[in-house]
């Protein structure tokens, strides 16, 4: 996991000035303030990678043509988000989800999003059946 990723969480780094800022109040000094809020970024940092090594799947040799971004895009294409649900999931823009999609789509010669799903699912069972 990208740590730069929950760094630009909003919701996080509101929630650690409002930890440093409630230790301030309580007249607990600027360095266990500063200490307070970054144990809440830490924690964050932590559980988001935590958390990312349990629910991702490691993609397999299907995603050989495109980057690990791309790949994880079209994993996401093909669990049914949209361009906004993936960006908010990867905390990333819409328009760089928007372009990962455009570059998926050339190079696999792709005009939608459609053919990523399928091309993606297509290949999870290549992965999961069994070699005879």
């Amino acid at each position: 996991m990208d740590v730069t990723r929950q760094l630009r969480d909003p919701a996080g780094l509101l929630l650690a000035c409002a930890t440093a800022a409630a230790a301030l109040l309580l007249q607990e000094g600027p360095l266990v303030a500063a200490a307070t809020g970054l144990a809440v970024i830490a924690v964050r940092v932590g559980a988001g990678v935590w958390l990312e090594r349990r629910g991702r799947r490691t993609p397999g040799p299907w995603y050989r043509p495109l980057t690990p971004a791309q790949a994880r895009v079209a994993e996401l294409i093909a669990e049914g988000l949209t361009s906004k649900q993936i960006a908010e999931r990867l905390f990333v823009e819409e328009s760089t989800v928007n372009k990962h999609i455009e570059h998926i789509n050339e190079k696999l010669d792709f005009h939608h999003r459609a053919q990523i799903a399928a091309w993606v699912e297509k290949r999870r069972v290549k992965q999961v059946a069994p070699k005879t």
